[in-house]
């Protein structure tokens, strides 16, 4: 239920139900798959490199993308929190649209 205020602002929580399934189901999967990708990555054989050019290169490499990969799971939680968080709005609003219609629903109309 969307009721336009006088300056024309609505929400929909239908909207922000859909966008939080959204973030749910297929933004935050997508970036915890991608971290893991990341990830495994960082399971190669630094000896592939050799032994002095594996301490320039390889080593600092494994670390690059273990802070990424570490990164992309926090970034992963952090988008399942919003969608967690945009799902609670989107519910207080409708609870509080019911809420402010039974009230005015209370209201004698007419001098009843």
């Amino acid at each position: 239920m969307t009721t336009p205020v006088t300056n024309g602002y609505q929400v929909d929580p239908g909207e922000l139900t859909r966008f939080a399934g959204y973030l749910t189901q297929t933004t935050a999967p997508d970036v915890d798959k991608s971290a893991q990708s990341v990830s495994s990555l960082n399971g190669f054989d630094v000896n592939a490199f050799g032994i002095l050019v594996a301490q320039v290169f390889a080593v600092p490499t494994r670390i690059a993308l273990g802070v990424v990969s570490a990164k992309m799971n926090s970034l992963s939680s952090e988008i399942t929190d919003a969608a967690r968080t945009t799902t609670t709005t989107a519910t207080r609003y409708q609870d509080n649209e019911a809420n402010q219609a039974q009230a005015f629903q209370s209201i004698p109309v007419g001098g009843q």
